[in-house]
């Protein structure tokens, strides 16, 4: 497939992409890439940067990353254009924001936006850096919450045992890592 302008919003490339080849020895891109960013980018941010730091040890997270937030390390900026929205994942696609998006696209002269980092508020930079730690730990912390109530109906523990609204909220807990699972 060749384009000749590719546009990108919250993308979960990883941040060392092969721009490159896709650029200059493909040829896949023949002008421009145009990626935005959102500066809380819940997904894009924390998750996708947690797996894209996860990837080196779990294969199947490999081509997941936070370019979309973090940007690209691909160094050709006359080809590559990275601006950052103050906002959430979807920033980009609000009313005002479309008819650049169109323009970028569409328009034979190619504009180029302000490629700024517009700073996030510390505790969204801290989930961001150690998201990767955090993350796990957090499911592991789920998943022995959900053990934890499904067997409270079955053996004695201490505050929970015989409740079966406990054990329907800890199948639920399980049911649904179970769909994320399958899922994806």
């Amino acid at each position: 497939m060749c384009l000749s302008r590719l546009y990108l919003a919250g993308s979960a490339l990883p941040t060392n992409y092969d721009w490159k080849s896709a650029l200059e020895t493909r040829g896949q891109v023949t002008e421009f890439i145009r990626s935005d960013r959102g500066s809380e980018d819940w997904p894009t941010s924390i998750l996708d940067k947690a797996l894209e730091n996860l990837s080196r040890w779990i294969p199947s997270f490999r081509g997941i990353g936070s370019g979309g937030y973090d940007g690209f390390t691909y160094g050709n900026q006359s080809r590559l254009n990275e601006p950052c929205f103050h906002g959430g994942h979807s920033i980009m696609f609000e009313e005002d924001k479309i008819a650049s998006i169109v323009e970028f696209l569409t328009n034979k002269d190619r504009q180029t936006l302000a490629q700024r980092n517009l700073s996030a508020p510390g505790w969204f930079n801290f989930l961001h850096k150690h998201g990767s730690l955090i993350i796990p730990i957090a499911s592991m912390l789920y998943a022995a919450a959900a053990i934890l109530l499904v067997l409270s109906y079955f053996v004695a523990v201490p505050y929970l045992a015989g409740n079966p609204g406990l054990l329907s909220l800890g199948v639920l807990m399980i049911a649904v890592v179970g769909f994320l699972l399958y899922r994806f």
